[in-house]
């Protein structure tokens, strides 16, 4: 059984008929992204001031200064570990000098092209490091929205792969389709509404 969603498009006429928008469809046109956004943040705010006295109940151990310390004790013993390898080098070479009298130029433990190899390789750490805090805020700022719009508002977002347009629509049916009109249904069967209005089904936004 087919079964219409209740939010699926802007307002606009389509098979003759004349297609309302629901009050949340409008107030997504109506106000602007960044106000959307604030407006998302204070939802989710809210839901977790409601769900802080269970939270408090459980002791949610919230306390992440063990990954700064690790972080400190790592670096503090990087810098023992060259401090100790270069205190090692200095020695040979002074017992060396001593023993046969050679008083000229001894090259370094590391030669200039093993050096601009560490430095090329730090580097694209760095670049690593950078781009991992780029794609973590993403997948933070994507679960953000997934939350606010499906478990605060009742929403999800499809995607038409043809066209990329973003659709919001319900929860309440498994797999949804649109039709070349725009118009999206809902349906809980992995079939279209019908087999010859062009309908395609809309994936999940990843």
């Amino acid at each position: 059984m087919v079964v219409r969603d209740d939010v699926q498009r802007t307002s606009g006429v389509a098979g003759g008929k004349t297609v309302r928008p629901s009050s949340f469809e409008r107030t997504q046109h109506t106000l602007r992204p960044g106000v959307m956004q604030v407006f998302r943040i204070a939802l989710i705010l809210l839901a977790v001031g409601c769900l802080a006295p269970a939270a408090r109940a459980q002791g949610l151990n919230m306390d992440m200064s063990w990954a700064l310390q690790n972080q400190v004790t790592l670096w503090n013993q990087a810098q023992r570990d060259a401090a100790r390898a270069a205190q090692q080098w200095l020695d040979q070479v002074t017992a060396y000098r001593r023993r046969t009298g050679y008083t000229g130029y001894i090259p370094g433990p590391v030669s200039p092209g093993q050096l601009q190899q560490s430095i090329q390789g730090m580097n694209q750490a760095w670049d690593r490091y950078h781009q991992s805090n780029y794609d973590n805020a993403n997948c933070l700022d994507a679960a953000l929205r997934k939350y606010a719009d499906q478990g605060l508002l009742g929403q999800q977002q499809r995607v038409d792969p043809l066209t990329d347009r973003t659709y919001s629509v319900g929860t309440t049916h498994q797999y949804y389709y649109v039709n070349p009109q725009g118009q999206v249904q809902g349906t809980n069967s992995h079939q279209p509404p019908n087999y010859t209005g062009g309908w395609r089904e809309l994936l999940p936004v990843r």
